[in-house]
This record gives C-alpha cells, sequence and structure tokens, in this order.
C-alpha cells in the first residue's frame, strides 16, 4: 500500500474511534413506558399492558451528523419535487402557446 492511503486510513480509524468514544459529549436518556387497555367500566382489569424500558447513550457528534445528513436528504427530496414541477409547469404552459399560436396562423 501507498504511504498516503496508510495514513488516510490511519486517520479514519481516529476518527470512529473519536465517534463511538464515550469521553466526549454524550446525550443519555432513560425511558419506562407502560401502556394498558382498558374496557368501558372496567378500571381496576385490563384487556392488556404493554410495558417498555430501555435506554439510550449517543455522541452529540453522531447526532450532529445524522441530524445533518437527514435535512440533506430531505432538502435533495423537496429540490427533485420542486423541479419535476417546474418541468410540468412549463410544459403546461409550452403547449397552451403552441395552441394559441395555432390559432393564430388560422
Amino acid at each position: 500500500m501507498s504511504k498516503p492511503l496508510k495514513n488516510l486510513k490511519k486517520d479514519i480509524k481516529k476518527c470512529s474511534k473519536h465517534l463511538n468514544s464515550d469521553k466526549g459529549l454524550t446525550v443519555k436518556k432513560t425511558f419506562d413506558v407502560t401502556t394498558s387497555f382498558y374496557g368501558h367500566g372496567k378500571e381496576n382489569k385490563p384487556y392488556m399492558t404493554i410495558g417498555a424500558k430501555g435506554d439510550f447513550k449517543i455522541s452529540v457528534l453522531k447526532l450532529v451528523l445524522i441530524i445533518i445528513g437527514v435535512i440533506s436528504a430531505v432538502s435533495l427530496v423537496l429540490l427533485g419535487i420542486k423541479g419535476l414541477i417546474s418541468k410540468c409547469r412549463s410544459k403546461k404552459y409550452r403547449d397552451r402557446d403552441d395552441q394559441l399560436d395555432d390559432e393564430l396562423w388560422v
């Protein structure tokens, strides 16, 4: 392998270790959710109870990268839709102008 490629590989490993480390800023959240379904007038005996407990921890840098990626993807989709709409509108007006030109020549 060439030397620049080895250095690039080392830099990528360092960045991935930094992203996955617990030493930096992290967002930690613990949650406990319980939902029960009751029949009308049966508050003492639920039909079904669903519960979930857990916690998660994510690095602030990862969170920022995820948010930037999501915003970029949404903006690309919106730009694509905007371009498609403008293309359809211009075709509609072009067709209407062609019809008006044909009527004037007749």
